[in-house]
């Protein structure tokens, strides 16, 4: 027998939304706060503004309902004002690869992220809120050293003038997406990083990220955090 189907509400983007009507669930795109009591699961999955959008939703919460936000940096206890009406409340950050960084405040909400997750094909790798601005803090890490690889091939073109031997040279990965990034984030992803050298090579990242945007702001405080760390 299949699982039943959900009736799903969703809020801002569409990622995990889409994952989910492949598997057969009925969703329901830009639905108004107000309305999210109608459905049997609701998904937020925004960049900015989470806790606003929770605090609308509350009111209209029931017991019974599945909610789940996309945020990679923010807890599931950012959903609190939502479980307070009984409803179920799960986080599920996707980190690529159909991997999901997930959570539930109790063991009922571990099991149905898992399978909501194995629905879609993915894997569910559950985080703890303390893990979770260490992960991301990684992750920018990585995508930084990426954006200098193709900083690496640019280099080579401008040396050989030959963009077709510059990509034998330095085969070109595809450029991950580059979000805005606040210099306040930074900062707090920074103070994350116990390791010196690491801390040191993630501000020198962002120094040159920096200069390639012409962010000053930016690049000041990279300059600031490189000359603490020496």
């Amino acid at each position: 027998m299949s699982a039943p189907r959900l009736n799903v509400g969703v809020i801002g983007g569409q990622t995990l939304a889409n994952e989910l009507e492949s598997a057969g669930h009925t969703i329901t795109c830009g639905i108004d706060p107000d309305d999210s009591g109608l459905f049997d699961l609701v998904v937020i999955d925004v960049d900015g503004g989470l806790e606003q959008v929770v605090e609308a939703i509350a009111p209209h919460a029931r017991h019974g309902q599945m909610y789940i936000h996309t945020s990679l940096e923010a807890g599931v206890q950012v959903l609190d004002p939502i479980e307070v009406s009984g409803a179920i409340v799960l986080a599920a950050h996707d980190i690529g690869d159909n991997k999901w960084l997930t959570a539930a405040t109790d063991e009922l909400g571990e099991t149905i992220i898992e399978l909501l997750v194995g629905e879609c094909g993915g894997t569910s790798i559950p985080v703890s809120d303390a893990q979770r601005l260490a992960i991301r803090t990684a992750l920018e890490y990585h995508d930084l050293a990426v954006e200098m690889a193709h900083d690496a091939r640019a280099m080579l073109v401008d040396t050989l003038g030959n963009p077709e031997l510059a990509e034998v040279l330095i085969p070109a990965d595809s450029s991950p997406l580059r979000p805005v990034v606040a210099v306040e984030e930074y900062d707090r992803m920074h103070r994350t990083i116990g390791d010196s050298g690491r801390a040191h090579m993630f501000a020198s990242l962002v120094r040159r990220h920096a200069e390639l945007r012409n962010n000053q702001d930016l690049e000041l405080w990279a300059i600031s955090q490189l000359d603490y760390k020496e």
